[in-house]
């Protein structure tokens, strides 16, 4: 298992629209490429304890989508699944990947659903082959938050988090 810091030594940076995005990639020569979709309020870190095993076979990459882990949080910003989805969407395609199978959990599998709705829509840079949805809501506006999962979504979110 890695520590917080060997996760962050592990990964770089995205600059996505102005914004300090943190991924970890490795084995992009794999033929096959698993992108791992955090949860809310957690971090690419959410997959250390499979990610040696999974990189034995394929091309791995997990993002802090904004707001979470070594991300930015910049205040005021817009956040939204949508944009999370857009941010997914940019970084595997400047990343070159054609294909991806999926694993998320949590909040991933609604950026995920909204990357599947693109692709029925005939607009996906990335082709999804396969989408595992671990411990998710299918319809967001159905999903009962936490007390706290409300305060970190706040103003004082940021904050609170830490």
């Amino acid at each position: 298992m890695y520590s917080t810091e060997d996760w962050h030594d592990k990964g770089e940076y995205y600059d996505y629209d102005g914004t300090g995005v943190f991924y970890a990639e490795e084995n992009p020569d794999a033929d096959e490429t698993v992108v791992l979709v955090h949860g809310f309020p957690t971090s690419s870190w959410d997959w250390c304890r499979v990610w040696d095993e999974l990189a034995d076979d394929f091309h791995l990459v997990a993002v802090d989508m904004v707001g979470f882990g070594f991300s930015d949080k910049p205040p005021g910003y817009p956040y939204s699944l949508f944009d999370q989805a857009d941010l997914h969407e940019q970084l595997l395609g400047d990343l070159g990947v054609k294909e991806a199978h999926i694993l998320a959990h949590d909040y991933g599998d609604t950026v995920i659903q909204e990357l599947l709705a693109r692709r029925k829509e005939g607009d996906e840079p990335v082709e999804i082959e396969s989408a595992f949805l671990l411990n998710g809501g299918i319809f967001y506006e159905a999903i009962e938050m936490t007390q706290t999962q409300e305060l970190l979504l706040g103003p004082d979110g940021a904050e609170i988090a830490k």
